[in-house]
């Protein structure tokens, strides 16, 4: 039975990890400017009901039923 020899793999593998455990720091993180929570407007969040009937049916209310007229 052949066997691959990983040993130059695992060489690669560590002078990469080297490579990149130096530059890492050297690397500035760009500035993101993100707007702050307290500015954003919060959504109105209103409930949705969905009422189960004995059969398993689904109902919903009166006033969900009513579609908008599309056009």
């Amino acid at each position: 039975m052949h066997d691959i020899n990983i040993v130059p793999y695992v060489d690669v593998m560590l002078v990469l990890l080297v490579i990149f455990m130096v530059t890492a720091p050297l690397v500035t993180p760009a500035i993101i400017d993100l707007p702050s929570v307290d500015k954003a407007s919060q959504p109105r969040v209103v409930p949705i009901e969905i009422f189960v009937k004995a059969d398993q049916g689904l109902r919903l209310p009166a006033a969900r039923r009513q579609r908008p007229d599309r056009r």
